[in-house]
């Protein structure tokens, strides 16, 4: 759910980041969204990538 919600900011902030011209409000979003997502990212990196492997191996061993 974590992943899914960094990967939603960052879509959005390039999204944002995308139109011909950018405000200074809508660079600060950009901005504010990839910090988030970083840190999102960052968080599962570092506190739950042991899960993720946990899970793929044991999809692994039923296939």
């Amino acid at each position: 759910m974590i992943e899914c919600m960094a990967i939603w900011l960052s879509k959005h902030a390039a999204w944002v980041a995308g139109k011909d011209e950018v405000r200074e409000v809508e660079a600060k979003e950009c901005l504010s969204c990839l910090r988030r997502s970083a840190g999102m990212f960052a968080y599962v990196g570092a506190n739950l990538s042991f899960f993720l492997l946990l899970r793929n191996t044991m999809v692994r061993l039923l296939l």
